[in-house]
């Protein structure tokens, strides 16, 4: 089983909203005028025994484009820029790696922001999977007045909405497996519909979208300065902090610099990746298709 980096570009934004705090935090981070700080804008790629998997689809090259940006949002104009180019959008980046984006069986998307579902035109032939709640609040007018951007999303994207069940997952209260050994579980807080996924494995993989943006972050227990509910964010890493405790775990948040690294490292120091028969609630091993170790990826974007 491989895992891809996908890298999208790069955002600008202001240093405040890596770590929001303090009364009037989200106010104080869109009018802030702390300096500027780079982060990775990334998906993520798994071949699984049953299908490629996409999780989130990174930016699109026409953020940049006049009127892309709705004009009315403050932090828009004064608190993002992106630098993508056309060829570095997840339609390239999978092209290159020899993988054909049609190919994708299902994508996820742990929430409907636009640095995570920029892509989307590349796989809409693919499931899409996105929390119930999450598409209800990002849809329509009123979700762009909360940052989404719905006017841009592609002709026929039409997702599956998920409600997870309540069905607890380690500390998560909630959770689906989606496919075997991928596991969504509930990390409301950036959003109130937030998901992240777990590839059960020898290492677990904890794709955690924005729910903490970087592994600092996570164990300092600080929420982003757009974090819609902090004190949910603060729950969310603290169930996160619990999770990996409990075994071997790579934490790979989109945005954090770090996160390619860490996968590399573990696959340098190991070359494997083991699926791990997972049980559900009733007890019933779900039994992974492949059994035998396969390489960790190298480094970001290219997969051993």
């Amino acid at each position: 089983m491989r895992v891809h980096v996908l890298e999208t570009g790069v955002a600008v934004v202001r240093e405040r909203q890596l770590e929001g705090a303090g009364p009037a935090r989200l106010l104080r981070t869109v009018l802030t005028r702390t300096g500027w700080t780079e982060i990775p804008m990334r998906a993520w790629l798994i071949e699984h025994p049953d299908g490629l998997l996409l999780i989130d689809t990174g930016q699109n090259a026409r953020v940049n484009d006049p009127g892309y940006l709705p004009r009315e949002s403050l932090y828009f104009r004064r608190n993002l820029r992106s630098r993508i180019a056309p060829e570095e959008e997840i339609g390239p980046r999978m092209r290159a790696l020899g993988i054909d984006p049609k190919d994708v069986r299902c994508t996820i998307l742990t929430h409907l922001h636009l640095d995570h579902d920029g892509g989307l035109a590349h796989v809409l032939g693919s499931e899409i999977i996105v929390a119930a709640g999450e598409y209800q609040r990002a849809k329509g007018f009123a979700g762009r007045m909360r940052g989404y951007l719905p006017h841009r999303w592609p002709e026929g994207f039409q997702p599956r909405q998920v409600t997870l069940p309540e069905r607890p997952y380690g500390p998560f209260t909630h959770s689906l497996e989606l496919v075997r050994g991928v596991v969504l579980v509930g990390t409301p807080g950036h959003t109130r519909d937030h998901l992240s996924v777990v590839l059960e494995g020898e290492p677990r993989l904890f794709f955690a979208g924005d729910a903490a943006y970087s592994e600092a972050a996570l164990h300092r227990g600080i929420p982003d300065g757009l974090a819609t509910d902090a004190d949910a964010a603060r729950a969310t890493m603290a169930r996160i902090r619990e999770f990996l405790a409990e075994r071997e775990t790579i934490f790979l948040p989109t945005h954090d610099p770090e996160a390619p690294a860490r996968l590399a490292r573990y696959g340098e120091q190991h070359r494997r990746f083991r699926p791990r028969v997972v049980q559900d609630v009733q007890g019933d091993a779900v039994e992974p298709q492949q059994s035998a170790p396969a390489e960790a990826p190298r480094g970001p974007g290219d997969a051993a």
